[in-house]
């Protein structure tokens, strides 16, 4: 499993706002799971002011959909949701072995496809919102998914 701050994966013009930014000091709703086709999952953490949907569809590349997974779950009382590319078919992307599975994929007939980020929701005033992961949600996710990864064989198709 790798951990990594966002600044390193992100690409103009969050990157340069985090660049002019402090380092996050205290937090436990600050870091994500990226899924990608081909790599291990990847524990990314966030500064706490970036809100969720803006650093996920940097790190989605596209127009952002909800999936909820079958085979996911956290320790609060919300599911588990990936965030993928709603348009990612159209757009030829590789094959996310992860997320299909954790999709089941076998019962929707639908194969998820680029990368996908790994979310939960909070209750808000406005209702239900997604949210980042803890700290110890991200870790031990990031630890079962690397074990999954594993026993697909890879994330090769």
């Amino acid at each position: 499993m790798s951990v990594a701050p966002l600044r390193t994966a992100m690409t103009d013009p969050l990157t340069a706002v985090l660049k002019r930014t402090p380092p996050m000091t205290s937090s436990d709703h600050c870091w994500t799971v990226q899924l990608l086709h081909d790599e291990p999952p990847m524990v990314l953490q966030v500064p706490i002011f970036v809100p969720f949907l803006v650093a996920a569809q940097e790190l989605i590349g596209g127009w952002m959909e909800r999936v909820r997974p079958l085979g996911l779950t956290l320790a609060n009382p919300h599911p588990a949701l990936l965030v993928v590319d709603e348009d990612g078919q159209a757009k030829g992307l590789p094959i996310n072995q992860i997320a299909s599975y954790l999709y089941g994929t076998h019962l929707h007939g639908r194969t998820i496809v680029g990368p996908s980020v790994v979310a939960t929701e909070v209750d808000t005033p406005d209702g239900r919102d997604l949210a980042w992961l803890t700290r110890d949600e991200a870790e031990y996710l990031a630890s079962q998914l690397t074990d999954l990864r594993g026993a697909l064989g890879g994330a090769e198709s």
